[in-house]
């Protein structure tokens, strides 16, 4: 069966690993969760290094915390679904538990990958998805539809990368810190994202309202 153009340059890994160092609703308080305290990013396939750097950076400045970038593993044949030539999410976090299953096991760590290959989620009548998130610790990004050229457009880094800040953040924020959604273009936790227009729209950083919802940073044990 043939694979997608899109999907078949996804199917390959490289060897890579480093850390990087480094109020809206009244009563409303943030509280970091009990359990999570270390975060990891995991690539599939060919994904750019030096964006999920990029973006373990921003997270870092941003927030505070280190991440930890693991090797990448290749896109498995049973997360593709060939009818709609679209990686499916719900099998792509299955894949990332299977391929580190210390880290999958553990409470404290969070997990988070990131693909170029469009997206969508079994369990969503959606045509597609930025991002999936499960059991409160694990979640998923796609890059696909943040690329301009995806759409026929001119390559445009500068563009690629602030989108998938943009979301790379809102998912660390509401998953690792427990920030609650947002209904203001003001804060990067803005939802819902339908698509590249409302992406564009929002913020890129945390608002006020945000920041003092922080919890204190704690180390892990």
């Amino acid at each position: 069966m043939q694979i997608g153009r899109r999907l078949l340059w996804l199917l390959v890994a490289i060897p890579l690993g480093w850390y990087v160092g480094g109020q809206g609703a009244r009563g409303w308080q943030a509280v970091q969760s009990a359990s999570l305290c270390s975060l990891t990013f995991v690539s599939f396939g060919e994904f750019p290094p030096d964006l999920l750097l990029d973006s373990a950076r921003r997270v870092e400045e941003t927030f505070g915390v280190r991440v930890r970038i693991e090797r990448p593993i290749p896109i498995a044949e049973q997360t593709i679904n060939y009818g709609r030539q679209q990686l499916v999410g719900e099998r792509l976090i299955a894949q990332m538990k299977e391929g580190f299953p210390a880290l999958a096991q553990d409470p404290s760590t969070m997990l988070v990958g990131f693909t170029a290959g469009d997206m969508y989620l079994e369990h969503k009548n959606w045509q597609f998805v930025f991002a999936g998130r499960e059991a409160g610790r694990f979640a998923v990004i796609s890059t696909a539809r943040m690329d301009p050229q995806s759409f026929g457009l001119a390559k445009d880094e500068t563009v690629l990368r602030g989108r998938l800040r943009k979301m790379v953040l809102k998912q660390v924020g509401l998953y690792f810190y427990g920030l609650p959604e947002r209904k203001e273009k003001t804060s990067v936790l803005y939802s819902p994202i339908l698509g590249v227009d409302d992406l564009d729209e929002v913020s890129s950083d945390l608002d006020a309202a945000d920041r003092v919802r922080l919890p204190e940073q704690k180390p892990c044990k």
